[in-house]
């Protein structure tokens, strides 16, 4: 209750961020450098999309792969987000699917790690140099919360989203 007047977010971001960071250039652009996909995507665009002598860019494939080849849908109903990715190898695309699907919670992991141990080191920073012991008892309490969320984030892979049919 305090965290939430005093205007701090202790996690329960929901699905937002986590949605936008799977449709984000940036999370694409990662995921075909650290699997070394710049060939291959740019190879398997178009003939539209390819230009004689331009050697293999990552902005291109970057571009290609989140405008040709990844889909990330939401159902407004339901809420389920859905990633397809549409490649002319199937298990190429399954192995894809299920990669993106595992690095996206990756990171979600680590950016609540480390939004977490921020959190930790200021509130106990205040905790030492707080002498008003009902502040004290509730900064205790805000350190309680944070150190279960920690917790909870180490416990689970699944961070972000949980995978219900894996590709």
């Amino acid at each position: 209750g305090l965290a939430g007047l005093a205007g701090i977010n202790l996690g329960g971001r929901g699905k937002q961020e986590p949605l936008g960071l799977l449709r984000s250039a940036g999370f694409a652009r990662r995921f075909i450098e650290q699997n070394q996909l710049t060939e291959t995507v740019i190879a398997g665009g178009s003939a539209f999309d390819k230009v004689a002598g331009d050697p293999p860019d990552v902005r291109k494939a970057t571009e290609l792969f989140t405008r040709s080849i990844m889909k990330v849908t939401e159902d407004p109903k339901t809420g389920l987000v859905s990633l397809s990715i549409a490649w002319r190898d199937a298990a190429q695309t399954a192995k894809w699917a299920n990669d993106l699907a595992h690095q996206v919670n990756a990171e979600m992991r680590q950016r609540e790690l480390a939004e977490s141990e921020a959190s930790l080191n200021y509130l106990n920073r205040e905790l030492g140099r707080t002498v008003n012991v009902t502040l004290q008892q509730s900064i205790a309490k805000m350190i309680e919360s944070e150190m279960q969320r920690v917790l909870l984030t180490h416990r689970t892979d699944e961070v972000a989203f949980r995978i219900i049919d894996a590709a």
